[in-house]
């Protein structure tokens, strides 16, 4: 009978800590940094395939008030925010006070919609929002497909798990160097 217990008490643990290990992957989140790489902001995003650029920042058309820095920080933390948040599936384009905007998206009967809110970046006036999001995104370079048709919207976990990161996941080298023996910039 003792026998039968210590049993049953070790399939309990071996159990349970299956069920930790589980909830410690489903609990791994996308993590958005603004880093500077060749004296260029980039918006990264660090997943669980390694670290995939998302934005290249260049423009200056914002002025001295939205440096590509500070619009590279801003726009980041949007992104981070929403994904925490687990909102972060769609993004699409729309207007917000007169200005255009890709955003988050809501998918409708219609198509998507920015969500109430749902603000990531701010576009130039003239700017052709669809283009723009295929051009920040890279969508035909990047994964050997057409781009984001007129209404529709970027699955951003659909792309996160098909377009190849700039480094690879590793868990070997927490602090992985250049070949020069510098540390990477992330």
């Amino acid at each position: 009978m003792k026998r039968f217990l210590s049993i049953l008490a070790l399939f309990s643990l071996v159990s349970s800590l299956e069920v930790m290990a589980k909830e410690q992957t489903q609990t791994i989140k996308n993590k958005y940094s603004c880093i500077n790489l060749g004296g260029i902001p980039r918006t990264i995003v660090d997943t669980k395939r390694g670290k995939i650029e998302m934005i290249v920042w260049k423009s200056k058309y914002f002025g001295p008030e939205w440096p590509a820095e500070r619009r590279c920080q801003e726009v980041t933390q949007r992104f981070q925010e929403f994904s925490d948040a687990g909102n972060l599936k769609y993004v699409t384009t729309g207007k917000m006070n007169s200005y255009n905007i890709i955003c988050v998206g809501d998918k409708r009967v219609s198509g998507y919609e920015c969500r109430k809110n749902g603000l990531l970046i701010t576009l130039q006036p003239n700017d052709s929002p669809t283009a723009v999001m295929n051009e920040l995104f890279n969508i035909n370079n990047r994964l050997g497909k057409g781009g984001i048709e007129r209404g529709g919207a970027l699955n951003l976990v659909d792309f996160l798990n098909q377009v190849d990161p700039l480094e690879p996941a590793t868990t070997s080298d927490p602090n992985p160097t250049l070949p020069d023996g510098k540390p990477v910039p992330w």
